[in-house]
């Protein structure tokens, strides 16, 4: 949803997922290890050419390529899994900027479980994976990074996105708004607007186990609060399952 509202702006260009961009960092971290191995009997150990300098020129090819299908224009990259591998994003394209979008845990798992078929267990574990991730990310390079909140996004929309075009360094555009506050949202499910307070949230996971409330809140609590969001033991009581 993110992704799509700033691409109605003029000066921003964004495609589907891409998904080839962390295998791209996997190989080219494997082709400078194995480039290396011999100290200086090999080309990048004798030219001088460190980690940073070769990722950063296979970053330059990556960048023509999507710069060349946009036009010109600064592109937009909307992978989820991409979070699992910042680091290398932040060295293949040294002056990208980053944009960390949270979601109330609850919900995440509840959408996964939903879209991707994934388990209770795996969810909750995978959506704390990625919130880790992202703020190990964030502590390393915080300058690069502006963090937002999906609910945000629904609620106060135009702040929100007004926040985000100014971390960009654009002007803040109507049709972004729009985008958002006059259609379904993308990916609200289960929740809409203004949903994700401790009551209403409460009366949805009631249909919850026992088991799968307690779970829940050992695997993401404490990450669900560093990001700001209630998470009431009252709410993960009941029968044990």
């Amino acid at each position: 949803m993110l992704h799509w509202a700033l691409c109605q702006h003029d000066a921003l260009w964004g495609s589907e997922e891409s998904d080839f961009l962390r295998p791209m960092i996997e190989g080219a971290l494997t082709a400078y290890t194995e480039g290396t191995s011999r100290g200086d009997r090999h080309w990048l150990v004798r030219e001088k050419v460190d980690k940073n300098e070769f990722l950063a020129h296979v970053g330059l090819g990556l960048n023509a390529l999507y710069t060349g299908h946009a036009d010109g224009r600064r592109w937009v990259e909307q992978t989820p899994s991409y979070t699992l591998c910042a680091d290398g994003l932040a060295q293949l394209f040294p002056t990208a900027q980053f944009l960390v979008l949270s979601r109330d845990g609850r919900q995440v798992v509840e959408s996964s479980r939903a879209m991707m078929q994934l388990s209770h267990r795996r969810a909750c574990k995978w959506w704390r994976l990625y919130t880790d991730a992202a703020r190990d990310f964030q502590a390393t390079h915080p300058e690069r990074c502006l963090q937002l909140r999906f609910e945000d996004l629904l609620v106060e929309t135009a702040a929100t996105l007004g926040r985000t075009f100014e971390f960009l360094g654009l002007e803040p555009i109507d049709a972004a708004t729009k985008f958002i506050t006059e259609r379904e949202p993308i990916n609200a499910a289960p929740g809409r607007a203004g949903e994700s307070s401790g009551d209403k949230l409460a009366a949805r996971w009631h249909r919850w186990s026992g088991g799968q409330r307690r779970m829940f809140l050992r695997t993401c609590g404490p990450a669900l609060r560093r990001l700001g969001y209630e998470a009431d033991d009252s709410w993960a009581s009941g029968p044990r399952s």
